[in-house]
């Protein structure tokens, strides 16, 4: 059996684990964000982020436009809102033709927490990110949003289905 320490079975399943690798990819970039984050004493998640700058874009999205705009499940979305209207960043307010429909606006506190943010951390994130891609070859950004086009032209569940 071997037990090499340099081995690493989802990358050696290629594209068979393209998924898990991106998901591995993301979770190391968060990591890497709150780490900075617990450091300056920022008391938010880098998953929160997104979140907050879509509100101060657009006060008042809903859960379901929420999940429309950033792409992310219904649960992350409702859980990420749930932890930032308990700390106060923003606040749900039910939607007076749907009570089954909840709106989100930042707080004067998530305003307050997302402009300090953005003056420490946004440059230094998007910098080092930039840095880690550089001298790729080919610019990472468009390959990501050429792969996410072609998966909103045709979803992966039918393309898996094509396969023989």
């Amino acid at each position: 059996m071997e037990t090499r320490s340099d081995s690493d079975f989802v990358r050696d399943l290629a594209y068979l684990a393209l998924g898990t690798r991106f998901k591995r990819l993301g979770d190391l970039l968060q990591a890497g964000v709150a780490e900075a984050f617990a450091v300056r004493g920022v008391g938010l998640l880098p998953s929160q982020v997104p979140i907050m700058v879509a509100l101060r874009r657009r006060p008042g999205l809903g859960i379901s436009e929420l999940v429309d705009q950033l792409g992310i499940s219904q649960p992350a979305v409702s859980r990420a809102a749930g932890t930032l209207r308990r700390q106060g960043i923003l606040v749900l307010a039910a939607d007076p033709n749907d009570r089954r429909s909840r709106s989100a606006m930042l707080t004067r506190k998530g305003e307050q927490a997302l402009a300090a943010l953005e003056a420490a951390m946004f440059g230094r994130i998007a910098a080092a990110a930039e840095e880690l891609c550089a001298d790729l070859g080919s610019p990472l950004l468009a390959q990501l949003e050429q792969v996410e086009n072609r998966l909103k032209t045709e979803r992966f569940a039918a393309r898996l289905e094509r396969q023989r």
